[in-house]
């Protein structure tokens, strides 16, 4: 499943990172963080029992607000996706959205996070 988002989310920005971002890489980016997970043969007997259920969070970051939001809003296209028959992932829900700024950093970073629900086959 890691790989599929990955490459998923990249149609949209080419940085995209598993957990922490190098230093080095450039503006804009995204980071995903694995929160949880689900297997759905606990909760179902019905045709979905082989898949798992993953939240993940996703961190967009950029140097302006206006640009975290438009990539945001790009990444937010693939709200609803359904996989065709076959593939890893076979639907991404959107369930949360909130933004910030990092200050630490001495300059500012704006980030745009999502939480997602990942049906998916392991």
């Amino acid at each position: 499943m890691e790989i599929e988002l990955r490459t998923l989310i990249k149609t949209k920005v080419d940085n995209v990172f598993w957990g922490v971002a190098p230093r080095e890489s450039p503006f804009p980016r995204v980071t995903i963080q694995h929160v949880s997970k689900l297997y759905q043969n606990d909760i179902t007997n019905g045709p979905f029992k082989q898949l798992q259920i993953s939240t993940v969070q996703i961190d967009v970051w950029a140097l302006t607000f206006e640009e975290a939001v438009t990539l945001a809003k790009s990444i937010e296209q693939l709200d609803g996706y359904v996989g065709a028959s076959g593939e890893v992932i076979t639907n991404l829900i959107f369930q949360s959205k909130r933004a910030d700024v990092d200050k630490t950093t001495g300059q500012d970073i704006h980030r745009v996070m999502f939480e997602v629900a990942i049906y998916h086959a392991e």
